[in-house]
């Protein structure tokens, strides 16, 4: 008779999960960087497997896309920021100089 570690469909299971687990923490380990580089990693292995690694790299390029749109954004958006506070907090030449910024319109910054 055979004795199984934990049961029958649960050994095969607990065996692949703990294979993966081991390679993604090898993955991830910067003592490892030198022996794994580009197509070496799980996501890539998979991908290679499953025959997805056109839509992989797809996926991948359309992401980048996005942040560099958003990154984009983000700086836009802080210029015009910084143009608002420039224009009602900082004082100007022809008001009294003080140490404190002086509001022009506090209702509006809110």
């Amino acid at each position: 008779m055979v004795r199984y570690l934990i049961g029958r469909v649960a050994d095969p299971i607990f065996g692949v999960v703990t294979g993966i687990a081991a390679f993604a923490m090898w993955e991830r380990d910067p003592r490892n960087a030198s022996e794994h580089g580009p197509g070496k990693r799980l996501e890539d292995l998979i991908g290679r497997r499953l025959g997805r690694t056109e839509q992989v790299d797809k996926v991948k390029h359309l992401a980048q896309e996005r942040i560099h749109q958003v990154e984009k954004e983000a700086d836009s958006a802080v210029n015009k920021a910084s143009e608002i506070v420039s224009k009602h907090v900082l004082p100007t030449h022809t008001e009294k100089s003080s140490h404190e910024p002086v509001l022009k319109h506090p209702a509006r910054l809110v």
